[in-house]
């Protein structure tokens, strides 16, 4: 049956679970800390009970740092159980157990129309400008290379500064994007899900990342056609990378030898609705990362392309009052980042 007001309704859901390796990993040791939720199974059935109530909502679900057990073995039938079309993109670390990225939606809300995705880095590649180096800056460079095979003088040597696209070229971060009609209002819209690597102190790595999934998911979306991004982004709200997505007056800084692709606009949701970013999406803590204070800030993000923004948005970060003020993960929100949730009206 046709939704008589012919408006379109998205519900979303985003969340960075963080990948069980990197829990296990990390050792968290702070007041308040509960390792039960180092047990996988324990971890799931919570993951389980907080998707659960969004699922029966018929949201669309968009997950970060998925470890491969879960991909293969619960999660992902979990979800086509629920009558969700899922699709993910992995990360090729071993170290952090193939994390992945999942965007699934309900069969009986939505009409698959078509679905892309690709890793973000190897787009990089094919769109870097690479100068030809000059014959001094070559002599200059295998001279640099022979002195550096000389132990007593390699340690006189400058150390270079690492090259953002060698440093690009190690992040296996994927963009999922699909093009779905809903079934009650007959509209058609985009949605993506995307990881940014965590490089948030290489503003030309980060630029560079935002820039082709932005553009790449503008040209995917065609002109007009309502389109959502969201996901760990591992940026702070107006930041260089932040104000690039969000403001082209704003659009200053250059990375060297990259051409800029993004021609349009994105809004943030949740700053739609509430006028301002939340206060954090992730509070947490470890020493051996963040010295002598925890961290506390935003780094989830829906964002709408400006150009056809929905006329009614109602976005949330917090879940629960339990979780409220209080640093994670712990049993209530087993991850470092709090899930952000809500819906998307196109009238």
């Amino acid at each position: 049956m046709k939704n008589q007001s012919n408006s379109l309704h998205v519900k979303i859901f985003n969340w960075n679970i963080l990948a069980h390796t990197i829990l296990i990993r990390d050792k968290y040791t702070f007041d308040g800390y509960d390792n039960s939720i180092e047990a996988l199974e324990t971890r799931y059935n919570i993951l389980l009970q907080i998707l659960s109530k969004h699922i029966k909502e018929k949201a669309i679900i968009g997950l970060q740092e998925v470890d491969s057990e879960l991909i293969y073995s619960k999660l992902t039938l979990w979800l086509e159980e629920q009558n969700y079309k899922v699709r993910w993109g992995p990360c090729n670390k071993r170290s952090n157990n193939y994390m992945a990225e999942i965007l699934a939606w309900p069969n009986d809300k939505y009409q698959t129309i078509e679905y892309s995705q690709f890793v973000l880095s190897d787009e990089i590649v094919n769109r870097h400008v690479y100068p030809e180096p000059s014959k001094l800056k070559k002599i200059f460079g295998w001279g640099k290379f022979m002195l550096k095979m000389v132990p007593i003088v390699n340690k006189w040597v400058p150390k270079e500064v690492e090259d953002p696209y060698v440093l690009a070229l190690d992040r296996m971060n994927w963009l999922l994007m699909a093009k779905l009609r809903d079934l009650e209002s007959g509209k058609e819209f985009v949605i993506s899900v995307i990881h940014m690597p965590c490089l948030f102190m290489n503003d030309d790595v980060m630029m560079m990342f935002a820039d082709v999934a932005a553009a790449c998911l503008d040209e995917f979306a065609g002109e007009n056609m309502p389109t959502i991004l969201m996901g760990d982004f591992n940026i702070m709200p107006n930041s260089v990378v932040y104000n690039y997505i969000t403001d082209k007056s704003k659009r200053e800084y250059v990375v060297k030898d990259w051409e800029p692709l993004l021609k349009v606009e994105y809004s943030s949701a949740y700053a739609l609705d509430h006028g301002e970013e939340p206060e954090y999406t992730n509070y947490t803590y470890l020493p051996s990362k963040h010295g002598a204070e925890p961290f506390k800030g935003t780094l989830d993000y829906v964002f709408i392309r400006k150009g056809n923004l929905p006329s009614k948005v109602n976005m949330a970060v917090i879940p629960e009052e339990s979780i409220k003020g209080k640093l994670c993960p712990i049993p209530a929100c087993p991850s470092d980042h709090l899930p952000m949730y809500g819906e998307l009206v196109w009238e």
